[in-house]
């Protein structure tokens, strides 16, 4: 009886200790781009087999920032959809079911492709950076500055008028 106790506990102890075999997994890599105040697009994926899930974290990151480091940032930043001026770069990486972890440019980094946002002759840029507006002979004394719906806005008590995207201009 006291044998069969010690071994129970001794194949209690080997399980708490060497858990089963981890499990197969990818490594995950997507790089993402955007100009200030436009969306974040994913413009590159990328994935390599024969990592370990919960193991090879580091190595998976490793392998992301190596791929990243290894492209031309221009050719990036020019993958965004109609990119314009300075676009900012991002590297992620995952391993297997685990969530995205930044690897590099975090904290800012990208790419001049070159130009700037633009409106028709007669127009402005408006401060959202991305759309054109014009004046729209409208003056009210004491209005706060405030959105109104069909693409009008007061700004510092005039009326405008949003026209359209703005267009790179480069």
């Amino acid at each position: 009886m006291r044998t069969s106790l010690l071994i129970a506990a001794l194949v209690v102890i080997l399980n708490l200790s060497f858990p089963a075999a981890a499990e197969a997994a990818n490594c995950f890599c997507k790089f993402t781009a955007n100009p200030y105040g436009k969306p974040k697009v994913e413009v590159l994926k990328l994935q390599e087999s024969g990592y370990t899930q919960g193991l090879e974290k580091g190595k998976c990151k490793t392998y992301c920032q190596g791929q990243f480091d290894a492209r031309d940032k221009k050719q990036l930043a020019e993958l965004y959809p109609n990119g314009c001026g300075f676009i900012y770069l991002e590297a992620y990486a995952a391993i297997g079911t685990a969530p995205y972890d930044c690897v590099r440019g975090c904290s800012g980094g990208g790419f001049d492709v070159g130009g700037t946002w633009g409106c028709p002759s007669g127009q402005w840029l408006h401060t959202d950076g991305k759309s054109c507006v014009t004046g729209a002979g409208c003056k009210v004394a004491g209005i706060p500055n405030q959105d109104l719906k069909g693409g009008y806005f007061f700004w510092q008590g005039d009326l405008f008028k949003i026209t359209g995207p703005a267009t790179c201009k480069k």
